[in-house]
């Protein structure tokens, strides 16, 4: 007989710091229970020592063995609570969409024989075997891999955000791949600071507001964009000055409203605080600057879109004016690529050029990315960047959005992951069944590649204009 119980573990606590007390004595009934036959118990044992070795021994007839603390997650908070064993630090998670199954600890001490006076005995060194967790009902995902390690976390690449805000309105998943399911949908401008990446996922950690408590989940990089901190916000209880810094003899340069909302940027010294001022709608900057501390209260975050702020310039175009250059340089990474995935040297060359300018992009200059590829359903080896691009729609049309994109350490690398594209999607297959690289730029283009209609046209335009065949000998 099983004993369960529904438990909730908190969101931020590893799982292996939380040590539930064991409900049974780790030996079976059977090993507990005295014999029919074995006489009175000795009378110098106390009563009350008689009474708890009862107890013990009923409790060990009930629930014998290592009994499971199992539950089936039938609410948000369970489902927040259970599966995120994440410790800062150590980067250690384990997320799973299924009822979940924790072994209770059998560290205590063995229940005592009656028929002996009472000792203590050595504490067990093997660890009993948990009880099965019970077979989650279809169609219930199965569990998600463990992720145990910064790298499996993402924490080597240097282009993720550290907060983002929901675009418009965004799944909270279980886990990082397509047996997740969805926890809860976040509302638009809800802030999530980011903890990490794996599969096509962020891992984000949420606040909390009135209708969803806090907790941590994954979410499609396409539903969010970069922001500002949710959290440092603070609101002037009074009319107060701002100074350009926290000398007592500097004079004001800006008067701040009461209630003004602002957000802080560091900590306070000798009685201002640094904080930022944003424009009324929060759509820019205004002015940052110091403030009296007692002029201050916490505020929550604002319900609106606080865009990033972006302090790090794009690294120049080694390329710029040398489209020869260029084209070598492109060219020998596609070779080497190509002898591995059969992908027309021509074709990359001439999509680097295209979508690159010639490498001059901003896109190119930032991330390494060469070719414009999303960061949907897996980001570069250097994370992800957020940019305006210009799509068109079903009838040909173009329209701007802002769209998350695949970093990567070096162009080698932004080459290497283009060609494993078009070999892994099924989409792309048919491009290999020719030799000609004008063929494969238009069966690519079928494939769904560009929603450029005329993209195939302009890069055999390139591919004969600067003789880039030639790649492909």
């Amino acid at each position: 007989m099983a004993f369960t119980q529904r438990r909730s573990v908190p969101s931020f606590t590893s799982l292996k710091d939380s040590q539930p007390t064991s409900r049974s004595s780790g030996l079976s009934s059977q090993a507990s229970l005295p014999p029919r036959n074995a006489g009175p118990r000795p009378s110098r044992q106390p009563r009350r020592l008689q009474q708890a070795a009862r107890a013990l021994l009923l409790a060990s007839a009930l629930f014998g063995g290592t009994a499971p603390l199992t539950g089936e997650r039938s609410s948000i908070q369970e489902v927040w609570a259970a599966p995120a064993g994440f410790v800062a630090g150590s980067q250690e998670l384990a997320l799973s969409a299924q009822p979940f199954s924790i072994p209770l600890s059998a560290g205590g001490e063995r229940t005592p024989d009656p028929r002996k006076p009472v000792q203590r005995a050595p504490r067990p060194t093997a660890k009993p075997t948990p009880a099965p967790s019970p077979t989650p009902p279809s169609p219930t995902p199965a569990p998600q891999q463990a992720v145990s390690s910064s790298q499996d976390l993402g924490h080597q690449m240097q282009h993720l955000p550290a907060w983002v805000q929901v675009d418009d309105t965004a799944g909270l998943y279980s886990g990082y791949d397509d047996r997740a399911i969805v926890l809860t949908r976040l509302p638009q401008d809800t802030f999530l600071r980011v903890l990490g990446a794996r599969g096509g996922r962020l891992f984000v950690r949420f606040a909390g507001d009135a209708d969803h408590p806090a907790g941590v989940g994954w979410v499609a990089p396409n539903a969010v964009v970069p922001s500002e901190p949710g959290d440092g916000w603070m609101t002037s209880i009074r009319a107060t000055p701002m100074f350009s810094g926290p000398d007592p003899a500097l004079k004001p340069f800006l008067q701040l409203d009461s209630g003004t909302l602002v957000r802080v940027l560091g900590p306070a010294q000798q009685g201002r605080t640094p904080v930022r001022l944003y424009a009324d709608d929060f759509s820019k900057v205004m002015n940052d600057g110091w403030v009296k501390s007692d002029d201050l209260q916490a505020a929550p975050a604002p319900s609106a879109r606080v865009r990033e702020v972006d302090n790090h310039p794009a690294k120049p175009n080694p390329f710029k004016n040398n489209p020869g250059g260029f084209i070598e340089a492109v060219g020998r990474a596609a070779q080497e690529s190509q002898r591995k995935t059969a992908v027309p040297a021509a074709v990359t060359v001439a999509q680097a050029i295209l979508e690159s300018d010639w490498g001059d992009s901003l896109l190119a200059r930032e991330a390494n990315n060469l070719f414009g590829i999303k960061a949907l359903g897996g980001f570069g080896n250097d994370g992800a960047v957020w940019m305006k691009t210009t799509e068109y729609d079903d009838n040909g049309d173009a329209y701007v959005t802002v769209a998350p994109f695949r970093a990567y350490k070096s162009v080698i690398d932004a080459i290497a992951d283009h060609d494993q594209l078009f070999r892994r999607l099924p989409r792309y297959q048919p491009a290999f069944d020719t030799s000609d690289p004008q063929e494969f730029a238009r069966r690519i283009m079928e494939g769904g590649y560009s929603t450029d209609p005329e993209y195939a046209d302009k890069l055999i335009a390139l591919m004969d204009r600067y003789n880039l065949y030639r790649f492909d000998s």
